[in-house]
This record gives C-alpha cells, structure tokens and sequence, in this order.
C-alpha cells in the first residue's frame, strides 16, 4: 500500500481523513490559482501535494494504493479543491474517478502495472472520438484521436475510448448497438494535440489526444461502464456516471461558493462610484447574500442526502433505480445553483468582477464552462423526468 494511502477501519473513517487532508493543501491551490489559469495546467507544486497527501486515490482499492474511502467523502474533497481552484477540482474527479471505475475492472495484473504507482493518473477524452480497436490475437489495435482530455499533462495513462471492429465489421450486442469500449494506455503510446484554448477552466489542460495503431492486451480493454470487478467493494458498486457527475458538480458548488465569499469579502470594503455607503450596508445585498447562501445550502443538503443514499445501498450490495434518479436530479440541480449563485454574484459586484485578476471573474468563467459538458445538459431533468412519472428513462444516463 502507498505511503500516502489512510489507514483507518472503515472507508468513511478513511474519507473523514482525505476531507481534512483537502482542507489542508487548500490554500496553497488557491494561492496557484492565477497561475493555473495563466499556464492552462496544474503546476508541479500542486500536483505534488495532491499526491502526497494521496487525494487522487480518495476512492481507489486499497489494493492499489488507495485509501477506498466514501463517496461522501469523495464528493466533499471535490467540492472543498473546487472552492480553491476550479480546475484542480477538476482534475481531482477525473483521476479519482477512473481509480475506482475503471482500474478494478481491468485484469487485476494490468490494473497493478497501470494504477499501482502513488502518481499514476488518467486522462480520458470524449466518448464520441472518431476511432477504432481493430481484433488481433492477445487483444486490440486502436487507433484514434479524442478531445477534452482533462489533466492529460499531468496523466501516466490514457482511455482510449473505441469501438470494437473485427474482421472488418463493427462488433455489436445482443440488442444491436456498439458498444464502447475503454482502451488503457501508457502516456508514451500517445501523442498530446495542444489546442486547449477556452476562457474557463484552463487549468484542467484538456487538449487532445491521439493514438495511432497501438496494441492495447485485452486484459486493458474492457466495455466503458460495463458490470464486474475484481474489488468487491462498495465504492465499486456506485454507479459510475451519477459518481462523476455528483463529483463534477460538486466542484462547482465549491467555485459558486468561494465566489460567495469573495463577493463578502468585498462588500465589506467597497464603496461604489458616486456611492456614499458601502456595499454590503445596501438592504438588496444583504438580501442578495442571503438568499444565495440559501441556495447554496439547499444544493448542498441535497447533494449530500442523494450521495448518502446511494452509498447506503452500495454498503448494501446494489444501488435502486430510484437512488441513482435522485443522484442525477442533484448533480444537475447543483450545477444550476452554482450556475445561478455565480450569475448573481458577478452582476451583484460590479466592474471589479470583470478584471482578469479577480477571482470572482475566474470562477465565474469557470462555472459557466463547466456547465457547457455532459453532466450539466437540461436533457437530465428530462430523464429524472420520465421516471418520477413512472415512465422508463434512460438508465444508461443515470
């Protein structure tokens, strides 16, 4: 076991621990956080404190290091990393992410080679990249070239997400559909493609990359959110898209919450042009910061009653439908709070908020960014939707 791993009886005993060691490395995340920005990447100081305090293993199998806490506690670290920089939360999701949904799934040998190092990180792109794992003796041939592959200057590994052909067709299912496979890579099989150029959460350094033509052994290659793992263990039964999307979300709860505060911090000494008072002595501020703490609180409470639910039922042996609905409907409420908090909050402080050297303005544009992906589509509402009407959804997307 890593030497940074928590030693502790039981995985939420363990997450109590990581959650203090977030809090921790904290303020040395947001002293770096116009750096991140600037150089669109996590600087190595950064990175080095994650690791050691062994957060990018919050939720991976103590077999390869981890310290397979909670996802309680998962959540909270991402939401407390948020807070301090938007992007290193980020990151912090998309490793501890792919620790406990991908790496147990993998031939246990392969997932000690590619997981097993206290630095060892993935990186993956989209699930819609144009490529290809061609059927060869002992495994595959993938090639492809994928976008937004958050944390891939800093990864040791890559998911080469594809599609399986074999012997010129692509392989389809019992219900006919081609199904994806993830392909892992080592780093020195891919190539990085720069072109990560956006005004928000710059720091996650999500370029893209490409694999041309490299044999990936079957023992690394497994169907993208497909059932069985070697680790019985209840990290490993949490779904693992409601796992990143709960985790995602959080993350921008913490940059909604941080903006918060500096929006406190500056009504307590700002007196706008032509103004006789300070800001934070204006009855509609006092109400404005009211009411978006209370947001902030009610996504909060929700976020944390959907996650204790599904990780009860994990504890358990299998996670309902219903518990996976819930957990769905408070990623994306989350995200829409933190989403409206950050809307307020930037009208709320005026020109200040606007200068490139403002915090406020960097977590705005962050939110915003992050609330373009996946988990933040209004298309979840429409799935909780069908099912809250007794209708079949979607399950794939919970």
């Amino acid at each position: 076991m890593a030497v940074n791993a928590v030693v502790g009886e039981t995985p939420e005993a363990r997450g109590l621990e990581m959650v203090e060691r977030a809090r921790a490395i904290a303020p040395l995340v947001a002293e770096a956080g116009a750096e991140i920005e600037r150089e669109s990447r996590l600087p190595g100081r950064v990175l080095d404190a994650i690791i050691d305090a062994g957060l990018f293993k919050l939720v991976t199998p103590r077999e390869l290091g981890g310290s397979e806490a909670d996802l309680i506690s998962y959540v909270r670290a991402a939401e407390i990393l948020g807070a301090a920089d938007a992007s290193t939360g980020w990151c912090f999701v998309q490793a501890g992410h792919a620790g406990f949904t991908l790496a147990p799934r993998i031939e246990r040998s392969e997932a000690h080679a590619m997981f097993g190092d206290a630095r060892a990180v993935l990186a993956a792109g989209t699930m819609l990249a144009p490529a290809r794992a061609d059927v060869v003796e002992g495994g595959y041939v993938v090639s492809g070239e994928w976008s937004f592959g958050s944390g891939c200057l800093h990864a040791t590994c890559f998911d080469a997400r594809a599609f399986i052909w074999r012997d010129g067709e692509p392989v389809k299912n019992a219900q006919g559909v081609s199904p994806v496979f993830s392909m892992v890579v080592p780093k020195s099989d891919a190539d990085i493609i720069m072109r990560w150029d956006v005004r928000g959460m710059r720091g996650t350094g999500s370029h893209a990359f490409r694999v041309t033509r490299v044999f990936v052994p079957s023992g690394r290659a497994v169907e993208m959110y497909g059932s069985g793992s070697w680790a019985d263990i209840p990290i490993c039964r949490v779904p693992g898209l409601g796992a990143a999307h709960i985790g995602f979300a959080s993350m921008t709860l913490g940059a909604a919450g941080a903006m918060l505060d500096d929006f406190i911090t500056l009504a307590g000494t700002k007196t706008p042009f032509a103004g006789r008072s300070r800001l934070g002595e204006r009855p509609t501020v006092q109400e404005t910061v009211a009411r978006m703490r209370g947001v902030l609180r009610g996504a909060q409470a929700f976020r944390d009653e959907a996650a204790l639910r599904i990780w009860e039922e994990a504890k358990r042996g299998r996670v309902s439908i219903p518990a996976r609905t819930e957990l769905r409907l408070a990623s994306i409420h989350a995200l829409d709070a933190a989403v409206e908090i950050s809307d307020v909050i930037y009208r709320a402080a005026g020109t200040t908020a606007i200068f490139g050297d403002n915090a406020m303005q960097r977590r705005f544009q962050d939110i915003h960014v992050a609330s373009q992906q996946l988990f933040g589509r209004t298309a979840n509402y429409e799935n909780v939707g069908k099912f809250l009407l007794g209708m079949e959804g979607d399950r794939g997307a919970l």
